[in-house]
């Protein structure tokens, strides 16, 4: 199996809040043009917590709770989703919400993991081509 070097840039907002009152779940949404479809269209995503990826308002699959948890401050997991048959000629649209998992919780645990190193705001990193 080939060895794939990642770059990206993490996307996060602009203002780190953790307040019980802060917004929940964050969508993340961005509306692109394709001319021709693709043979094959993969999106490589990864997380910190927890996402939901929805193409022009469809899941590409049923999984829930993904990616599985890291060691975050060592690597982060991704999830590939085969989103071929989700894209139309024309405009589309990706939505990304985000929730923590274990990478932002600010619950009090008996793993004590509201002080953990790797406690940020929940951040996405996309290999787009």
């Amino acid at each position: 199996m080939e060895k794939r070097i990642w770059s990206g840039r993490w996307i996060a907002p602009d203002v780190l809040e953790h307040t019980v009152s802060s917004a929940p779940a964050p969508a993340m949404i961005r509306s692109f043009e394709l001319e021709n479809l693709p043979q094959q269209a993969l999106l490589y995503l990864a997380s910190g917590g927890y996402h939901e990826l929805y193409i022009n308002d469809q899941r590409p699959d049923d999984r829930v709770l993904s990616p599985s948890p890291s060691q975050f401050d060592k690597h982060v997991h991704y999830v590939v989703y085969d989103i071929t048959n989700l894209l139309k000629a024309g405009s589309n649209q990706i939505k990304i919400l985000l929730g923590n998992g274990w990478y932002d919780c600010n619950t009090a645990t008996v793993w004590r993991t509201e002080h953990t190193a790797w406690r940020d705001t929940v951040k996405l990193c996309c290999d787009l081509e």
